[in-house]
């Protein structure tokens, strides 16, 4: 039972559990829990194997559901640009966030970590390819593989060693050679 304590401490997105016991009572408070399956000991092979394939069941439901969800979500952002936020989803939830809070995003993989204007980093479940459509309206620019900068947050332009773009959060970002020119234009220098 202490068990089913520790469960009731986490504050996240609760993992997927399998509960094994001898006691088939503790089935029902396993179930109360969310366990996705209970099994009872001694363990057979295949009801293990098959309890596991509940689980990646369960997962995929809900990231395909959590899918499902953004894509109306981004779908609401482009036919209505003028709201101003953009959905971020990330492992266990979907934030709506100013668009004109962005200062920059970072390509991190196969994520996208977003940097906002006070400070706060949220990381994004999706690529930076994805967002960058999204992005592509007056005030965004792809500057970097790795960068969409936001430019109302830009307080200078630096010449040493190439450009950089220097924000009102001290950070400076490199415009990579082959888009300098047509960041150049894009900003109206």
């Amino acid at each position: 039972m202490a068990h089913f304590n520790l469960i009731k401490e986490l504050d996240f997105n609760i993992p997927k559990f399998i509960f094994i016991s001898k006691d088939e009572r503790d089935a029902f408070t396993a179930y109360r829990h969310n366990a996705v399956d209970f099994l009872r000991k001694p363990l057979d092979f295949n009801d293990l194997i098959i309890s596991i394939y509940k689980v990646i069941k369960t997962i995929e439901m809900e990231i395909s559901f959590q899918d499902q969800k953004l894509n109306q979500i981004q779908s609401i952002n482009l036919n209505q640009q003028n709201n101003g936020y953009l959905a971020i989803s990330s492992a266990d939830k979907i934030e709506l966030i100013k668009v004109d809070d962005i200062v920059y995003c970072r390509a991190d993989g196969k994520y996208t970590e977003f940097v906002l204007n006070n400070g706060t980093k949220i990381l994004s479940s999706k690529n930076l390819g994805e967002y960058n459509s999204v992005l592509t309206h007056t005030y965004f620019f792809r500057i970097h593989h790795s960068y969409v900068v936001n430019i109302k947050h830009i307080v200078k332009i630096s010449k040493k060693d190439g450009l950089y773009c220097e924000f009102t959060n001290g950070v400076a970002l490199p415009i990579a050679k082959r888009r300098q020119e047509e960041f150049i234009k894009f900003i109206k220098l």
